[in-house]
């Protein structure tokens, strides 16, 4: 899975990864990947959501929590004098935080929260 994202970010080398059982790994990113792995995706591998939380390295693992994962939400069938920014974020917000706002693609606008 690891060497698989390895080459969607463009990393030549393998990232340090440690498996830490119930589907959790310990991943170690250099300051440069981690920006660019947080700001990117969501990701998938196999179809399934791969979902990365920072860790400082001193609480147990066991009590790092996963609060939330940002996700592409497409909003369907929305008038088209209404497939505005506005409209879409605060139609977003009803569901959670607006990270942001694509543009209006056929009959739907897509946000990313």
């Amino acid at each position: 899975m690891f060497s698989e994202l390895s080459a969607i970010w463009g990393k030549k080398t393998s990232i340090p990864v440690r498996e830490l059982g119930e589907n959790r790994f310990l991943v170690e990113f250099d300051e440069d990947l981690w920006k660019r792995v947080i700001e990117g995706g969501p990701w998938r591998h196999k179809d399934d959501a791969v979902i990365f939380v920072p860790y400082d390295g001193i609480q147990r693992l066991s009590e790092v929590m996963i609060e939330s994962i940002a996700l592409w939400v497409r909003i369907y069938d929305i008038p088209v004098n209404m497939m505005t920014e506005g409209f879409a974020k605060a139609l977003g917000s009803k569901i959670g935080k607006v990270l942001q706002v694509g543009n209006a693609v056929q009959d739907y606008k897509k946000g990313e929260g």
